[in-house]
Formats: C-alpha cells, structure tokens, sequence
C-alpha cells in the first residue's frame, strides 16, 4: 500500500471513532446497552486498525487485527496491555 493509501485509510479509521462514542453515549441515555458496547467496541477496534497501519500491519478481520494488535504493539512495549486485553473482550460472548 502506498503511503498516500494508507494516510487516507488510518483517516477513515480515526474518524469513524468517534462517531462510534458518541452513538455509544446516546445509546446509554436511552439505556440500549448492548447498542452501546457494540459501539464502544467499533471505536477502540478502529482505533487499533489505525495504530497498526501506522505500523504498516493490516488485517481485514476482527480476530487479525486483536492477534496483531496483541503481537505487534503490545507484546513490543509500544501499548500498554491492559488496552490489548479490552480489544480482545469485546468480542467475548456471555
């Protein structure tokens, strides 16, 4: 991918966040929680789309982009894991 591509791609990713928050934030007022997590979720799952195509790591599923956020930027020191952790239960069932 060339460096324009991904400039726009990490762009798309940032700016889905935090519509997703502010969606979640409704939702909570209007007490749809599951809505809300769904939407919490998205947020920090693009965010970390974001930070791994900074790094030059994409992944088009849900599961890669956990696996490598938890192998490229957590287990280098570069994120803290307890943000690793939240990435990988949000898609933990009941």
């Amino acid at each position: 991918m060339d460096d324009v591509t991904k400039r726009l791609y990490i762009a798309a990713h940032l700016a889905r966040t935090p519509d997703d928050l502010v969606t979640a934030r409704d939702n909570v007022a209007q007490g749809h929680w599951r809505g809300a997590v769904n939407r919490v979720y998205y947020a920090i799952y693009h965010a970390a789309s974001a930070a791994l195509l900074q790094c030059d790591i994409e992944r088009a599923r849900h599961a890669g982009v956990q696996a490598a956020f938890g192998a490229f930027l957590v287990r280098a020191g570069l994120v803290e894991p307890e943000f690793g952790q939240i990435l990988q239960q949000g898609t933990a069932g009941p």
